[in-house]
């Protein structure tokens, strides 16, 4: 297995999605765990320009991908934040030009099998506290 790590923006995200070239939810990975608030708090972590976690990819050649619609408010945000019950249709312009615009690490693994890849996620999750 091979990886090379990079940054991409949210932009970069939303349009690989929209081209369909984007798979949410492979079948390998493990069942979705981030509740609202801790997907919430990595929304207010953007918006307040902070690092992230690394995210995960493979690049395969195929065409398939899985559409899922989430929108949500960031209601579980800690009662301080300025962007709690905050939703994206209430972001000003520039707001929404800099959620855009945020950097994420991203890997992209190829020459994977399925096995190494399993494997991988195995061990990534088994630094994880809940």
């Amino acid at each position: 297995m091979d990886y090379k790590s990079s940054e991409q923006t949210i932009a970069w995200f939303k349009d690989r999605y929209l081209e369909e070239n984007l798979e949410i939810k492979p079948p390998y990975q493990r069942r979705p765990v981030w509740t609202v608030k801790q997907k919430s708090n990595l929304i207010e972590s953007i918006l307040m320009r902070l690092p992230n976690p690394i995210l995960q990819f493979i690049e395969v050649e195929q065409e398939e991908g899985e559409k899922e619609y989430n929108r949500f408010s960031l209601e579980y945000l800690e009662p301080d934040s300025s962007w709690r019950g905050q939703t994206f249709d209430g972001l000003t312009g520039e707001q929404k030009q800099t959620f855009f615009g945020h950097s994420l690490a991203v890997r992209f693994l190829s020459n994977a099998t399925e096995s190494e890849v399993r494997d991988m996620f195995k061990r990534l999750n088994k630094y994880l506290t809940s």
